[in-house]
């Protein structure tokens, strides 16, 4: 029983890869934390909008407030970025892209497509 639950470690639900991709959709360079705000931004924009404009976006009679159940860990979202996504490594304050061989201070890791 038990080892079924450790073969599930990393996997991710097909709601935050939908979440994901749709952030993801534009291209843009973007970090872990930036990504994980634009999901929950995702999430309430929806929850604001009245049962009629929630009924128009969706294909159900009832469509209820979205819950952060499918919003990914940092975990599982850099697994699947590293997996689906390209990366590189960014200076804070010039934003340039550097070698990934070199020594960094004051840099991020974004994730692009």
């Amino acid at each position: 029983m038990w080892f079924d639950i450790l073969k599930k470690k990393g996997t991710i639900t097909p709601t935050a890869i939908k979440y994901i991709n749709r952030v993801m959709a534009d291209g843009e360079k973007r970090t872990l934390r930036e990504i994980l705000d634009e999901i929950w931004n995702i999430i309430e924009s929806y929850n604001i909008l009245s049962q009629v404009e929630r009924m128009k976006l969706t294909d159900t009679k009832n469509p209820t407030p979205l819950t952060g159940k499918g919003v990914p860990t940092t975990m599982e979202l850099k697994s699947y970025l590293v997996k689906n996504y390209s990366s590189g490594i960014f200076h804070n304050e010039t934003g340039e892209e550097l070698p990934k061989t070199t020594r960094r201070r004051n840099v991020t890791r974004k994730y692009y497509r």
